[in-house]
């Protein structure tokens, strides 16, 4: 397989992984507002809930992506080729991402939104300083 198709393939590859990681991080940031604001009840889980549900699954179903694509392509690439890849599923799922929780989200479903977190976020912080 010569180098242009490879990347042609990685980037065809990649399309998709991001799109897919893009609704998946969106619905895993209305889930994580919702879980944060309304569901939970400890501090402990106030705090940790963003950090597991925006950084750590995100970056699991990431490598799990990247990994995919590196298979497919025969389980070697160069560093531009997996730059590009990688490139590629970041910026796709930071736009879907974007556009639906920072302006469809916050705006229109939830503008109070901030201000909800806040109110759930600082006395759990306080809480757990304190102790």
């Amino acid at each position: 397989m010569n180098e242009l198709s490879k990347e042609q393939e990685i980037k065809q590859a990649a399309l998709p992984k991001g799109l897919i990681l893009g609704g998946v991080s969106l619905l895993l940031t209305v889930f994580s507002f919702y879980f944060t604001t309304a569901i939970t009840t400890t501090d402990v889980m106030v705090v940790l809930s963003p950090l597991i549900f925006l950084i750590i699954v995100p970056i699991i179903i990431t490598v799990f992506f990247i990994l995919k694509i590196r298979k497919k392509i025969g389980g070697y690439w160069t560093f531009r080729q997996a730059t590009s890849g990688v490139f590629i599923i970041f910026l796709l799922s930071y736009v879907i991402n974007t556009i639906g929780s920072g302006v469809i989200f916050e705006k229109l479903i939830e503008p109070d939104m901030a201000q909800k977190t806040k109110n759930v976020m600082v006395p759990a912080f306080t809480s757990i300083l304190n102790k």
